[in-house]
């Protein structure tokens, strides 16, 4: 199944059960994705969270029934829990509570149903191997980051920063096979609320040392992006375009696991500045 095939009946599902409780994991089911990897590509496609997206949607209907309809209706039918809840919400989308609303003196938003289809810019240069690697370990720091309101982990630049430039750096690097030059980034598949990520060194050992978190990659194929050209300029584009571009035409699909992410030495806004994304990958079927 291609991703806009999924996507679809994702979108399907939403609507069929608009006004139920709607679980990220049964929307996920009807889909080749994992909950973690729908709502990754769904925010990439859409520029909006899938959770986002089922609130205006939710929000729109409720809009066109409440002329014709108590509040206190609407609220429970499309699943909120309060009155409360429910008018934050329509407020939060119409700019209006859905009292004032009622009067139809008040211009509401109108959320249609999403259909998808590919676009190819090819902003950022962007080269791709398919790999296959044996199982490996990697030790490192491990710290969990949570997602702002586009699904995007918040603060691991920071982290990086806050273990480049002390003692942490080499006490993971002393245990480094050699593999790679310097730490690498280990992004763990997520859940809703966010995802571990690991500043790491590939590593012989078998068990962590303390203080520190081993972490196992399985055999498996992979699709090494290579990007290259400053850092801020190259990464706020480089996911987007691997799973809103490269995904959907490859062949491929993601599968849950872990990203590895390898960095060169250069200063980040140096033109030459070149780094690798390591994406766990299955052919499509």
């Amino acid at each position: 199944m291609d991703i806009l095939t999924g996507l679809t009946r994702a979108m399907d599902y939403i609507e069929a059960n608009i006004c139920n409780d709607l679980d990220i994991q049964a929307i996920a089911r009807v889909t080749p994705y994992s909950a973690y990897h729908l709502q990754k590509i769904f925010a990439y496609l859409a520029d909006i969270s899938l959770a986002e997206y089922i609130r205006r949607r939710k929000m729109t209907l409720a809009a066109q029934e409440l002329p014709g309809s108590k509040i206190t209706d609407l609220a429970f039918k499309y699943g909120y829990d309060s009155l409360d809840s429910f008018s934050r919400a329509f407020t939060r989308l119409h700019g209006v509570t859905p009292s004032a609303a009622k009067t139809g003196s008040a211009a509401l938003k109108v959320f249609p149903r999403l259909f998808f289809q590919i676009s190819i810019k090819g902003d950022v240069e962007m080269n791709c191997k398919i790999i296959e690697l044996d199982a490996f370990n990697v030790v490192g720091i491990k710290k969990r980051f949570y997602f702002d309101e586009q699904r995007n982990p918040q603060g691991i630049q920071e982290f990086w920063a806050e273990v480049r430039g002390t003692v942490k750096r080499e006490e993971i690097l002393k245990h480094s096979d050699g593999k790679f030059d310097d730490l690498v980034g280990v992004c763990v598949s997520g859940d809703n609320e966010g995802l571990d990520y690991v500043l790491a060194t590939t590593t012989k050992l078998e068990q962590a040392p303390a203080g520190l978190t081993l972490f196992t990659f399985p055999a498996n194929t992979y699709a090494v992006f290579h990007f290259k050209g400053p850092l801020c300029e190259t990464m706020p584009t480089a996911e987007k375009m691997i799973f809103s571009e490269w995904m959907p035409s490859s062949g491929y699909d993601p599968v849950d696991g872990a990203d590895l992410e390898v960095y060169s030495k250069l200063p980040i806004d140096s033109p030459d500045y070149e780094f690798w994304s390591y994406v766990p990958v299955k052919k499509r079927v």
